[in-house]
C-alpha cells in the first residue's frame, strides 16, 4: 500500500519526523533508535489510537536489500498471533521512498534497561521471562 508523507519531512528517520504526518499517522515523539532506523510514537488520526511507527534510516531506504529485509520483518511479525509478539497494523512506503511499519505501541521498560539498573537476574526471576520469550 503506497502512502504519502506530508509536511516538512525528509527521506530519513531522524527526529525531524516528529510533528509530521505519514498517511493518517501523526508522529508525536521518538520511542527509540536501533540499527536500521527509528521507532516513533504516533496517533492514528482516523481512530485517535496511539501506535508505534518504525521507519528505516534514509541511507538504508535507498538500499534494495535493506528494504527487502525490512519488508520481510513486517510480513514475519504480522503472521504471528501471540500476546508475546508486537502486533503489526500496517506497512508501506511514503511517496518520498521511506519504508515504515505501523505496530502496537507498548508501554514499560525493556529488559536491557532493567538489567542495566538491577544487574543480572536470579534464576527465579529469569525463568518467567524466558518462558514468555519461548511462547512468543
Amino acid at each position: 500500500m503506497a502512502t504519502t508523507i506530508k509536511d516538512r519531512t525528509r527521506l530519513d528517520s531522524s527526529p525531524a519526523l516528529v510533528g509530521t504526518v505519514i498517511d493518517k499517522y501523526e508522529i508525536v515523539g521518538v520511542v527509540g533508535k536501533g540499527g536500521m532506523g527509528c521507532v516513533y510514537e504516533a496517533i492514528n488520526t482516523s481512530i485517535n489510537k496511539r501506535v508505534a511507527i518504525k521507519c528505516i534510516d534514509g541511507e538504508l531506504a535507498k538500499n534494495a536489500e535493506a528494504n527487502a529485509r525490512f519488508r520481510r520483518e513486517a510480513l514475519a511479525a504480522s503472521s504471528v498471533d501471540s500476546s508475546h509478539i508486537v502486533q503489526i497494523f500496517d506497512a508501506g512506503v511514503t511517496q518520498s521512498g521511506l519504508p515504515y511499519i505501523v505496530m502496537e505501541l507498548l508501554r514499560g521498560r525493556d529488559l536491557g534497561a532493567y538489567l542495566s539498573e538491577h544487574g543480572p537476574l536470579e534464576a527465579a526471576e529469569a525463568l518467567p521471562i524466558v518462558a514468555q520469550v519461548l511462547k512468543g
